[in-house]
C-alpha cells in the first residue's frame, strides 16, 4: 500500500528531500562513470583515491570510516589499487597491525589527471545553473553535507 503525504507537510518535504538527494547521488555516480570510463578505476576506487588526495595519508580504519564502508571492504578496495601501484601502505612501527594508506606518485598523477576531467564534467553542471543560483546551490550543498555529517556523528 502506497502512502500519500501532502508535499506541503513536514514529512512530505522530508521525503522529497530524500528522493532528490538519492536522485542526485545516482546521477552523480553516472557522471563519475563517464569520466572514469578510460581509466582503470571503479567509482568506489576513485572515491578512495580522491579521499586520500583531499585528506592525505590515513589509517585504514579512518579511511573506511570516511568512505562509509566496513574495514574489510576498505581492505578489498585498497588491495588492487596497491597492486596497480596507485597506493602504498605503511605499517606502524608502534603497532604492527596498524597500516596507513597513501597515494603513490603514480596515484597522485592519476588523481591529477582525473580531477581535470571531473572538474570539466561538473563545471558543465555548474554552468547549467542560472548565474544568480550558483552560489546559493553550492552553499546549500555544503550545508546539507555538513548537517548530514553532524547527524551521523551524533547518532553513531
Amino acid at each position: 500500500m502506497k502512502l500519500f503525504r501532502p508535499a506541503g507537510s513536514r514529512r512530505g518535504r522530508a521525503l522529497q528531500l530524500m528522493q532528490a538527494l538519492r536522485d542526485l547521488a545516482r546521477q552523480s555516480q553516472q557522471l563519475d562513470r563517464r569520466y572514469l570510463a578510460g581509466s582503470e578505476l571503479s567509482p568506489a576506487q576513485w572515491h578512495c583515491m580522491e579521499e586520500l588526495w583531499r585528506r592525505g595519508p590515513q589509517p585504514m580504519g579512518e579511511l573506511a570510516e570516511r568512505l562509509a564502508i566496513a574495514r574489510s571492504s576498505a581492505t578489498r578496495l585498497v588491495d588492487p589499487l596497491e597492486k596497480k601501484g596507485f597506493l602504498k601502505r605503511k605499517t606502524s612501527a608502534d603497532d604492527g597491525r596498524s597500516q596507513t594508506v597513501d597515494l603513490s606518485r603514480l596515484g597522485e598523477q592519476l588523481v591529477a589527471d582525473l580531477l581535470g576531467e571531473a572538474e570539466a564534467a561538473y563545471d558543465r553542471l555548474y554552468r547549467s545553473l542560472r548565474a544568480e543560483e550558483r552560489d546559493v546551490w553550492l552553499a546549500a550543498a555544503h550545508s546539507l553535507a555538513e548537517s548530514q555529517r553532524l547527524l551521523l556523528e551524533r547518532d553513531s
